[in-house]
C-alpha cells in the first residue's frame, strides 16, 4: 500500500485571507521536543536564540513555534521550530512591521494592514510596504495573497 499523497498546496485566493480560513490541522500539547541544530545549516549560528524560544511551545499552525529577532531597523527575521520533531526552518523572508499569527491557524501575516497603517499615521509611506499572507503547508510558507500599497 502506498502512502498518502502530500495534499496539494494552497492556491492563490483573491480576497484578503482569515485566520479562520486556514485552520490548524491539531494542535500538539506534549512537551516540545528539543531544537534539532542539524536540521538546518543556519540553526548552530542562532542556537541560544531557538534553544530558549523552543521552550514556550507551539504558538503557530498548531506545532510549530515562531521565533523572531530584529536584524536592524525596521527588520525582523524568524526561524520555524517543529515542536514534534525539533526541526528548524527560517523563514524565506524578512518583514518591516512585524507579523499576525495565532496557533489555531497556518495562515501568518507579514506586515499587517494595521501596521502599515500606523507606519503611514507615523508619515512613512504605504508605498514602502506590501502586506504578505502565507500559509504553513508541510514545512514550507506558501505565498496565497498580497497586497500593494500606493
Amino acid at each position: 500500500m502506498l502512502p498518502d499523497p502530500i495534499p496539494e498546496a494552497p492556491q492563490p485566493v483573491y480576497d484578503r485571507p482569515r485566520f479562520k480560513d486556514f485552520p490548524a490541522h491539531k494542535i500538539y500539547k506534549d512537551k516540545p521536543r528539543p531544537v534539532n541544530l542539524v536540521s538546518h545549516p543556519r540553526a548552530l549560528r542562532f542556537e541560544d536564540r531557538l534553544v530558549e524560544g523552543a521552550k514556550m511551545g507551539p504558538n503557530y499552525a498548531g506545532n510549530q513555534t515562531i521565533i523572531r529577532w530584529a536584524c536592524g531597523e525596521e527588520c525582523q527575521q524568524f526561524a520555524v521550530i517543529d515542536a514534534m520533531t525539533g526541526s528548524v526552518i527560517f523563514a524565506p523572508f524578512v518583514t518591516h512591521l512585524g507579523v499576525r499569527f495565532q496557533l489555531d491557524s497556518r495562515l501568518f501575516v507579514v506586515n499587517p494592514p494595521e501596521a502599515v497603517e500606523r507606519a503611514a499615521r507615523e508619515g512613512k509611506p504605504k508605498s514602502y510596504y506590501r502586506t504578505v499572507y502565507y500559509v504553513w503547508h508541510f514545512g514550507r510558507f506558501v505565498e496565497v495573497f498580497s497586497e500593494n500599497y500606493e
